[in-house]
């Protein structure tokens, strides 16, 4: 009986002993380390690989602890890939969080109205963002069109204007990609209704935007512009 108290006693302390030290760990930061350090996570790579890059650029001091801490919690599939930009010395629990919030390094770019599928290009590769060949012949690629549903219809005027963020390695088919979902999200339901009303299709709309977009960029001219090409129809 006395024996399996010791046990139990023992057994109990070593649990606490552990736990202490795992809590030191995550709220702590290194002892080691100093400056800033950017380490990048590719899409799909697992924890292991990470944990690794994070121990050899000095962000976190032991492998074993912080895989542990990630797996029981089940946030080792929460990682967000990306490129991280770490302020050291940094406690491991903040650098798990800011890889699961996705808080990476993002460069923001700005597309204006009416510009093409090349001038797009362009303007991406000025910012270091892509490769302006590569950008726009993915865009014009067979692929690339069937995958987001455009096959027959090419990507003129489905590259929606807006600000983005994208992470410094980002794809050029990543960027596209962003760019037509970012057109599905605004030209909603209701819109395409709307286009129903007139007569014209999806594509049709489309084709008539860029059109116009082409024609004045003069903002204040374009129901001028619109106008004229409806009475054309």
């Amino acid at each position: 009986m006395k024996y399996l108290f010791f046990t139990l006693l023992f057994v109990a302390l070593s649990s606490l002993l552990l736990l202490g030290f795992l809590l030191a760990f995550l709220f702590y930061p290194p002892l080691y380390g100093q400056g800033t350090v950017e380490v990048k996570v590719e899409r799909g790579e697992p924890l292991s690989s990470v944990v690794r890059k994070l121990k050899d650029h000095g962000v976190i001091s032991n492998e074993k602890l912080f895989s542990l801490w990630a797996r029981l919690w089940g946030l080792d599939k929460k990682i967000h890939w990306g490129l991280y930009r770490f302020e050291r010395p940094l406690p491991p629990r903040r650098v798990l969080n800011q890889m699961m919030l996705g808080k990476g390094v993002f460069h923001r770019i700005t597309i204006p109205e009416g510009l093409t599928a090349k001038e797009i290009a362009e303007l991406l590769e000025k910012g270091a963002l892509a490769s302006k060949d590569r950008f726009f012949a993915e865009a014009r690629s067979l692929e690339f069109l069937s995958l987001v549903g455009l096959e027959g219809k090419g990507i003129e005027g489905y590259l929606f204007p807006n600000t983005y963020y994208f992470t410094p390695f980002a794809a050029e088919r990543d960027i596209l990609v962003a760019m037509v979902e970012q057109f599905r999200e605004i030209f909603n339901a209701q819109m395409k209704e709307q286009s129903k009303e007139i007569g014209l299709s999806l594509h049709e709309v489309v084709t008539l935007a860029s059109l116009i977009e082409k024609e004045t960029g003069i903002e204040a001219e374009r129901p001028l512009v619109s106008a004229v090409f409806h009475n054309r129809l």
